[in-house]
C-alpha cells in the first residue's frame, strides 16, 4: 500500500501527539496519587496538553504558540538537570533525583525534549502565524497569574513565587522574610520576563519561517 507525502505528514503528526500523551499520563500519574493536582499546571505539563491538542487537530496557532512560549524558557530546565548530572541537584529538576527509579527521570526528560521538536514539526509544517505570538502571551501569563492565586507557595509552581534554585523548606526563613518573594511584584517582574522572552522567540521564528516581513 502506497502512502502519500500528505498521509505521511498527518501520520508524523498523530505519532508525536501519541508519545507526548504517554508520556504526558506517565508524568502526571505521581500527582494524582498525592492529590496535589495543581502541579498539572507546571508548564511542561499544560504545554504539553496543549501540543496534543494541536497536533491532532493540526492546528497551526496552538503549535505556533507551544513553540514560542517553549525554547527559552526550557532552557533553566535543561540547565538544572545537566547540573544534577555533576552533582548539584536544586532548581526545577530536584525532586527527578530523589525517585527509587530511573524511570521518572528519563520521562520527565523526554517529556522536556519531545514539547520543542513536536511543535516546530507541526509549526514547520503548517506555516507560521504572527496571531500566534497574542494567543502565546495569553495562556502563558494567564497561567502564571492562576499559579499565583491558586497552588500552595511551597510547591512553587514555574516559580511564580520565589526562584526555583531556593527549597522552601530548607530556605523558609529567608524567603519568608525577603523583601521581594511571594509578593505580586515578584509575579509582576516573571510575567514580564517571560513575556520577553516569548516576544523574542517570535521574533526569531517568524524571521526565519517568514523572512523579513512584518512580524506583528
Amino acid at each position: 500500500m502506497n502512502i502519500s507525502r500528505d498521509e505521511g505528514n498527518s501520520i508524523l503528526f498523530y505519532i508525536f501527539a501519541a508519545f507526548l500523551t504517554a508520556s504526558l499520563l506517565i508524568n502526571i500519574y505521581p500527582h494524582f496519587v498525592s492529590k496535589r493536582i495543581w502541579n498539572l499546571l507546571w508548564y511542561c505539563n499544560f504545554s504539553s496538553c496543549l501540543c496534543i491538542v494541536g497536533l491532532i487537530f493540526q492546528n497551526k496557532i496552538i503549535l505556533n504558540s507551544v513553540l514560542i512560549n517553549s525554547i527559552l524558557p526550557q532552557i533553566p530546565w535543561f540547565y538544572n538537570f545537566i547540573s544534577g548530572l555533576f552533582g548539584e541537584k536544586s532548581g526545577r529538576t530536584a525532586w527527578l533525583w530523589n525517585s527509587d527509579s530511573i524511570f521518572p527521570l528519563l520521562n520527565s526528560v523526554f517529556l522536556h525534549i519531545l514539547i520543542i521538536p513536536a511543535s516546530f514539526y507541526g509549526t514547520v509544517r503548517l506555516g507560521y502565524e504572527n496571531i500566534s505570538l497574542y494567543f502565546a502571551l495569553f495562556w502563558g501569563n494567564a497561567l502564571l497569574i492562576l499559579i499565583y492565586l491558586i497552588t500552595p507557595i511551597y510547591d512553587n509552581v514555574n516559580c511564580v513565587f520565589f526562584p526555583c534554585d531556593l527549597n522552601f523548606l530548607v530556605n523558609k526563613k529567608s524567603i519568608e522574610t525577603d523583601w521581594l518573594y511571594l509578593t505580586p511584584l515578584y509575579l509582576f517582574l516573571q510575567l514580564f520576563f517571560w513575556s520577553a522572552a516569548v516576544i523574542s522567540t517570535h521574533f526569531f521564528v517568524s524571521r526565519s519561517l517568514n523572512g523579513k516581513n512584518n512580524s506583528f
